[in-house]
């Protein structure tokens, strides 16, 4: 398979450039960037942008097998994970930890992640999910949450904090919102026009499959170099 991007009913396809530099961005274009833990880049642009759906997974493409995932956790190993994090909020050295596991399977043969994002998109569809395949690399991706986006030099970033069953939620929630919000109004701050970052949408209200969100939306113009 051709390099291509999906999210959101957009087929980005026609790889132009891959790049590991940030100010890359700043040529026009249509960008798709990876970041790492460990702060590494990856940015492709690519050339062809058009309005479709999830490309088809037909008969041809070999899905990796269920069985082949292993978890990082087992469940009580998990459990017992969980528990030391209560201990440590109560004790006051942590206040909050994203709790996380890693599933990981043996792909030796180069299979398509394809129907593994059409099973993640049809059981779980996400506002931000998405595919990517630059060939050496694929993402599958089922975020409900987008991290910044970037367009016409205005940056957005929307923040989840505050999960619930129903659509009440916590003084906690609201006041975990507000937390990030403030992070993230400082760190834009950096490299935004002054006066230009605001919050157009705060502790907005947001239904996804089995839960609600709260989530607000953080705009700023960015500087001229």
């Amino acid at each position: 398979m051709q390099p291509l991007f999906w999210m959101g009913n957009h087929l980005a396809s026609e790889l132009v450039e891959v790049s590991s530099d940030l100010e890359s961005l700043r040529r026009p274009g249509f960008w798709v960037v990876l970041g790492s833990f460990e702060g590494k880049w990856r940015l492709a642009r690519f050339a062809k942008i058009e309005q479709q759906d999830f490309p088809k997974v037909g008969l041809s493409w070999s899905p990796i097998s269920d069985n082949a995932w292993q978890s990082t956790f087992d469940k009580s190993t998990y459990c017992s994970y969980v528990e030391r994090i209560r201990e440590k909020i109560s004790a006051g050295e942590v206040y909050q930890v994203n709790a996380c596991r890693v599933l990981s399977a043996e792909n030796n043969s180069n299979l398509s992640l394809l129907p593994l994002a059409e099973k993640i998109l049809r059981q779980n569809p996400a506002k931000f999910a998405a595919y990517l395949n630059l060939g050496d690399i694929q993402v599958a991706s089922a975020s409900p949450e987008r991290f910044i986006s970037l367009k016409d030099g205005v940056a957005i970033s929307s923040p989840i904090k505050g999960t619930s069953a129903s659509d009440e939620f916590l003084e906690k929630d609201r006041a975990e919102n507000l937390m990030i919000v403030d992070l993230i109004r400082n760190d834009l701050s950096k490299v935004a026009k002054t006066g230009s970052v605001t919050t157009p949408r705060l502790l907005a209200t947001e239904a996804h499959p089995g839960l609600f969100h709260l989530v607000s939306d953080v705009r700023a113009e960015l500087k001229d170099y």
